[in-house]
């Protein structure tokens, strides 16, 4: 009779787990971390236009959690400035933003970078902007001017 090491006919078997593989060292996993949002938009005054001209301009707060709220009005000749909306925005990585505004039930989409945010299709909702340039809007530093 042959008698095999390490086998018994009388006794179960059980399953054992994987030694581990010794000498194998894996490299870390990358973690790669974007800034926020909202880091391209601080917190202020976005002019479309210059200083003594009328122009739109919108006051913007920007949150930890990347969205926005803000108002955009118009300044008139005299200083004299009106409200047109309010809104609030949540903002996406990759340079977009959508405002509500009120309750319109459309949003209105925006892009941003470096301080400059971009109204989408202004001239359809901005009545008295005049060319797509007024759909953009630059960081003023020293606020309203």
């Amino acid at each position: 009779m042959t008698t095999l090491l390490g086998c018994s006919p009388d006794k179960s078997t059980t399953a054992t787990s994987t030694p581990p593989v010794v000498g194998l060292t894996l490299p870390p996993t990358p973690v790669t971390t974007s800034a926020p949002a909202t880091q391209d938009l601080p917190s202020g005054v976005y002019v479309d236009g210059h200083q003594g001209t009328p122009h739109y301009f919108i006051t913007l707060t920007t949150k930890p959690d990347n969205t926005l709220t803000g108002t955009l009005s118009y300044l008139y000749q005299d200083g004299h400035n009106f409200q047109v909306f309010a809104f609030t925005a949540t903002t996406t990585q990759t340079g977009t933003a959508t405002l509500t505004v009120g309750s319109q039930p459309e949003a209105l989409s925006a892009t941003f970078a470096n301080q400059t945010l971009t109204l989408d299709a202004c001239l359809s909702y901005l009545g008295l902007a005049q060319t797509s340039t007024q759909c953009t809007f630059q960081f003023s530093p020293n606020g309203l001017q």
